[in-house]
């Protein structure tokens, strides 16, 4: 996992009887995270990482024929697009 930069100072969360853990307001907003979403969970020996789920198209919000790229969902009708504009090409 590649080292990321601290964008928010530490805070304490509740964790209910369930075990669910409640994310400060602030936290969503900022990573755009709306109540239902989901999140990917990773356990390392000192502590927990979050991130936001995503799993559709960065450029068009398909969630259809997706592939991913540098760890970035990209639809089969994009791919092609993007490549097209980033090689000058003009197939």
């Amino acid at each position: 996992m590649e080292k990321k930069r601290k964008t928010h100072s530490g805070q304490k969360a509740h964790i209910d009887q369930v075990g669910r853990i409640c994310l400060p307001i602030k936290m969503r907003r900022k990573l755009d995270i709306e109540p239902g979403g989901e999140v990917i969970v990773t356990l390392y020996e000192n502590g927990i990482w979050l991130e936001r789920y995503e799993n559709a198209c960065i450029f068009c919000g398909n969630v259809k024929f997706l592939g991913e790229y540098g760890g970035k969902k990209i639809c089969a009708f994009c791919g092609p697009k993007v490549f097209k504009a980033v090689s000058g090409s003009r197939a």
